[in-house]
């Protein structure tokens, strides 16, 4: 029997004792207060609605007390708790490399280091054996905050300024900041309160294109900004009021196009802007058809498409960029019922593709 056993067994033999002398805590009582929502002639009744209020004292001091009750319950634990937590740990290589990515002329890659919490983000010029250079040592920025999360970064076409999504509430409720790489000068003021993950450069190194939040959090905007015309404020491009579907925006690998994508658990849709017009307006590739999905990437004069329509595995097809709607689609990898296809990714002299077979 292991160490680890030995310890869950005592651990074990011991709660029922423990437990019952910490009977007599007092256990915290979440007010009833009954809120009526009505929706599409179905009544509900919420007895606890108000734990929505996040600001709320009241909500905070509830939320204490459960902590509080939970950190006496199980303190006899505590020990354990430590125990599992070494031996996770050390299961761990903590002092670790990505395997870099090249953009232009640089690599880049994510290392972490012992006994820090962050990923630190590098590139390097031309070789691996070139000097390091940090972009975002997510340790420094987090410095005495309790919680940080970098939910998406992107390095402007030209290399020389960094943007990055950051979230200290744990609420995906994120901050825009950006700077200059050589000197890490921030530049202007951060745009607050964006949606996560999304973020995209336009080839004019000013543009950025993010997204915004409906009440639900639901990613459902896209704005876009030009980060060196002061007092401007960011400009709505697109918004998807059905409630089921998610909004993103992205660059394609070929760095020639922005994307626009709107996605539910069953169906999806695309739109596309030339990243050299920041300006102009998003064109559709394939309006949304219920029960259809599709993913986008691109590679010379064609949109190369990743789509289930009428392919239960999904096919892989292509479309002129000038036309690329449904009616235009030509199989690249036809559909086969004993491989599902997963992922498409397009680079300058082959096309990487992820699936399932059996």
């Amino acid at each position: 029997m292991s160490t680890l056993s030995i310890v869950l067994l005592v651990a074990t033999s011991g709660w029922t004792s423990m437990s019952m002398q910490n009977d007599s805590l007092p256990v915290p009582d979440a007010k009833q207060r009954p809120v009526t929502d009505t929706r599409h002639g179905d009544v509900r009744v919420d007895e606890y609605a108000w734990l929505r209020e996040k600001e709320n004292p009241e909500v905070i001091a509830y939320l204490e007390a459960e902590n509080e009750y939970a950190k006496a319950r199980m303190a006899h634990t505590e020990q354990l708790q430590q125990t599992l937590y070494d031996e996770m740990l050390g299961r761990i290589k903590e002092d670790d490399s990505s395997v870099p990515w090249r953009k232009g002329d640089w690599l880049y890659y994510t290392r972490t280091e012992e006994g820090k919490p962050y990923p630190i983000q590098c590139r390097r010029r031309g070789s691996m054996d070139a000097p390091e250079q940090v972009l975002l040592d997510e340790n420094v920025l987090a410095g005495d905050s309790e919680y940080l999360n970098i939910s998406n970064w992107e390095v402007s076409p030209d290399g020389t300024l960094l943007a990055w999504l950051e979230d200290r509430s744990g609420y995906e409720q994120n901050d825009l900041f950006v700077k200059h790489i050589e000197t890490g000068e921030l530049i202007g003021e951060p745009i607050r309160n964006l949606g996560p993950w999304s973020l995209a450069w336009a080839s004019d190194n000013e543009t950025l294109f993010y997204t915004r939040q409906d009440e639900t959090n639901r990613p459902d905007r896209v704005y876009r900004r030009n980060i060196n015309a002061p007092g401007t404020s960011d400009e709505l491009v697109y918004h998807d009021p059905d409630g089921r579907f998610f909004v993103g925006v992205d660059r394609t690998l070929s760095g020639e196009w922005l994307l626009i994508g709107c996605g539910s658990q069953i169906t999806s849709e695309y739109q596309a802007l030339p990243a050299d017009d920041p300006n102009g307006s998003f064109s559709m590739i394939a309006p949304r058809r219920n029960g259809v999905e599709y993913t986008v990437d691109h590679h010379g004069d064609f949109f190369y498409i990743l789509t289930n329509d009428d392919a239960k595995n999904f096919r892989i097809v292509k479309a002129p960029v000038q036309t690329p709607g449904a009616e235009h689609w030509v199989d690249v990898i036809a559909h086969d019922p004993d491989v599902h296809l997963l992922r498409h990714s397009m680079f300058k002299d082959f096309m990487a593709v992820s699936s399932l077979e059996g």
